[in-house]
């Protein structure tokens, strides 16, 4: 199966571009695709972080777009949806991030072996819980993901070092809901429901769309 990760961003071209790089340097697989929509656009060098990419990694299909808005950025449903209809509509999955989000290696061989290799049921979210027979529609979450926000203390380049940012954690908490700081999907379940609610009033309403 194949993927494009969407990316919808504001203003946050450092942080992106430790995203991306998190992504596609330290991912045991990576995607067939990325499209980052800039909502506004920024004003800043967002666009050139993702030629960056684009040039430094040729065999992904690297791509930018803006979201022709004015004012400030309150509705992340709108650039998402923008970059959704810019994806390959070959690529089976679709795999949404935010710029903040940096991914420990396993990330994206955890979330695509889920839809390629579903297990009969998902773990128990608590100890003594049954398993839970896997859906016929469902969302894949990836958990103990880093923040890459500079407040974080990993401002210089340790940043570039996982121990520093992931600990011991591992990226591979699978549930049958979505969480939109890294979640997949499939293409057309996403299309079903005619993509993110337009509608949010804030950053963070999408978390329960």
């Amino acid at each position: 199966m194949r993927c494009s990760v969407v990316i919808a961003t504001h203003n946050r071209s450092q942080l992106l571009y430790r995203s991306l790089w998190s992504i596609l340097a330290l991912g045991s697989r990576k995607p067939e695709e990325i499209v980052v929509c800039d909502d506004g656009p920024s004003g800043d060098d967002t666009a050139e972080v993702v030629r960056h990419y684009a040039a430094e990694f040729p065999d992904v299909q690297i791509s930018y777009t803006t979201n022709p808005k004015i004012g400030g950025w309150s509705n992340p449903a709108i650039p998402r949806n923008r970059a959704i209809r810019l994806t390959d509509p070959e690529h089976e999955v679709l795999v949404f991030s935010e710029p903040e989000m940096l991914w420990p290696g396993g990330t994206l061989e955890n979330l695509m072996g889920f839809f390629e290799r579903p297990p009969a049921s998902l773990p128990a979210q608590f100890p003594w819980l049954p398993p839970i027979p896997v859906p016929q529609h469902f969302f894949v979450t990836a958990s103990h993901i880093g923040y890459c926000l500079e407040e974080s203390g990993i401002a210089d380049d340790r940043w570039r070092d996982p121990m520093a940012v992931f600990g011991g954690e591992k990226t591979d908490r699978r549930w049958p809901e979505i969480n939109t700081r890294v979640c997949a999907v499939l293409r057309e379940d996403v299309f079903k429901v005619r993509g993110w609610d337009e509608r949010f009033t804030g950053w963070g309403m999408d978390d329960v769309d």
